[in-house]
């Protein structure tokens, strides 16, 4: 007679369909893999995005996924619960009216219908990050005597709540869980990001021809990615540029105050599928500022064979050690360009970027040395490792 499935349910107010959180992607994919590795697997989620300029029927419908709406009234508030059929089991989301999304009506709706099904379900253990009301979430399923893991997938550190209330972290880099140690003086596992290489890998012939930067998070990025391009088009004019994203970069580039009219540049803009990009990418920018927890862009650069150059911020270092190059980039140096007090990090990455361009050999050396180091994040290694550590959590709670 074999033993009962481990029940694992995914709760948080910020909604797991939201294509432009790598959190949300990352945690999609960590319980479909749960689900393929025979847990039985439950999501409930609310409606908040990234992106105010999107809205959760959208980013469902991006994703292809049918859903069964339920309409409800009380004497306060309207909401409705949408029912999901998902890849790893089925999922519900929470939508109040949008006026309400963020209110206290709104929350003692979403943390009721969560106590319910606590109860009706009796999850085995409970998966949740974020903000708002995760100290809800988490204190819920301590009082019933579930383990609580917590997500380490922001760099906001959680509340002492949630802290309390938490019996294990687990973060997507060791760069990640060293900084949540430096913050908080907590320990927390760590398992790489999960990322399907269906999602990512071109299997029809690539037609690599650009420098590309992918999805830049906020100003800084944008900037740094600014001033690289604009010192490329200055030293070796005519290589084109591409800056892809799963948001409105657009709006980021206008803002960033940089002369960027004689760059060869395109702009992909809410970009759903990342093999979009992949396939015409040549090499592959990542000059992040801020703190990378993930590193998801170099596995998918990775499994496609594309070279890399990026900041030395957070998880970088730790993906690309030995395969790509590395530069750092001096916080609060690449704001505005008015403010601009020190572009000259952009060397190396000018000349880096040419050799590679020029180099046929150098290129295919380190082409080479990504596609052997995508192994390690081969799909039923990171599903093993997930699956393991969730049948830990139920042995020692």
């Amino acid at each position: 007679m074999s033993s009962p499935k481990i029940k694992v349910l995914f709760a948080s107010y910020c909604c797991m369909a939201d294509r432009s959180s790598e959190a949300a992607v990352s945690a999609r994919v960590m319980l479909e893999m749960l689900a393929e590795k025979k847990l039985s697997v439950r999501a409930f989620c609310g409606p908040l995005l990234v992106s105010p300029h999107e809205s959760p029927s959208q980013v469902i419908a991006d994703l292809g996924l049918t859903y069964e709406k339920k309409s409800h009234h009380n004497e306060r508030i309207s909401f409705e619960v949408w029912h999901i059929k998902e890849d790893f089991g089925s999922g519900s989301i929470f939508v109040p009216e949008a006026e309400s999304k963020l209110n206290d009506q709104s929350r003692k709706l979403f943390v009721d219908l969560y106590d319910r099904l606590l109860d009706q379900w009796q999850p085995d253990v409970l998966v949740t990050y974020g903000e708002p009301w995760g100290e809800q979430v988490a204190q819920a399923a301590r009082r019933r005597g579930i383990p609580v893991v917590f997500l380490l997938y922001h760099s906001a550190i959680p509340s002492q709540d949630i802290l309390e209330a938490t019996d294990v972290f687990l973060a997507p880099s060791r760069s990640a869980a060293s900084y949540f140690r430096r913050k908080t003086g907590l320990e927390c596992a760590t398992i790489a990001p999960a990322v399907r290489s269906s999602s990512v890998f071109c299997e029809t012939e690539r037609e690599p021809q650009f420098i590309t930067c992918v999805n830049p998070q906020g100003s800084e990025d944008i900037c740094a990615f600014g001033h690289i391009a604009a010192e490329l088009a200055r030293r070796k004019p005519g290589i084109p540029l591409l800056v892809a994203s799963g948001r409105d970069t657009t709006s980021l580039l206008d803002r960033c105050e940089l002369d960027l009219t004689e760059l060869k540049l395109r702009v992909m803009d809410n970009i759903a599928d990342p093999r979009e990009y992949y396939r015409e990418s040549k090499i592959v920018l990542v000059p992040s500022v801020r703190e990378e927890l993930f590193g998801r862009i170099p596995i998918g650069a990775m499994i496609n064979g594309i070279p890399m150059l990026a900041s030395t911020s957070g998880a970088l270092p730790e993906r690309l050690r030995g395969i790509g190059f590395l530069f750092p980039i001096p916080g609060g140096t690449v704001t505005k360009s008015s403010q601009a007090t020190d572009a000259s990090f952009v060397t190396p990455w000018i000349e880096t970027i040419v050799r590679l361009w020029e180099d046929n050999s150098l290129y295919s050396e380190c082409a080479e040395r990504c596609l052997r180091a995508a192994e390690d994040y081969r799909e039923d290694k990171i599903a093993q490792q997930y699956a393991d550590f969730f049948h830990y959590v139920i042995r020692h709670k």
